[in-house]
């Protein structure tokens, strides 16, 4: 199953997160021009998880979220519906079981082309 799969509708699927950004949120970068507000998430696979067996029955994810607004206010505002909707998720979202979801870190960032931004990094268990 698909962290990407689950980041995406997990944050779609949430209104206020979706109202606010509608459809600009990419995987691994936003076009040239892309209008604000709008996210990119990225994600590596941190560790599988083993039982005595050695089958591995779920997968640990690193997911960075890059908030982009026009004000470090707004960002961080956009930043906060994001935990709402991603922080302790638990449940089956099209096909993918999230067995579980925490905030590890989140920072204030400054790009002077963009204006603000604020990157969020969760940590995502995923069922195989």
């Amino acid at each position: 199953m698909s962290v990407r799969t689950a980041t995406y509708d997990i944050l779609q699927a949430d209104s206020p997160v979706s109202t606010e950004i509608s459809t600009r949120l990419y995987l691994d970068f936003a076009p040239q021009g892309t209008a604000l507000p709008h996210i990119v998430f990225f994600y590596n696979m941190i560790e599988d998880t083993y039982t005595k067996d050695n089958n591995s029955l779920t997968d640990k994810y690193s997911v960075n979220l890059e908030i982009y607004h026009n004000s470090p206010a707004e960002a961080e505002a956009l930043g906060l519906k994001c935990r709402t909707a991603l922080q302790g998720y638990r449940g089956t979202i099209n096909g993918v079981v999230v067995k579980g979801s925490r905030l590890v870190d989140e920072r204030h960032d400054y790009e002077p082309e963009l204006d603000a931004m604020y990157e969020q990094e969760y940590e995502l268990i995923i069922d195989r």
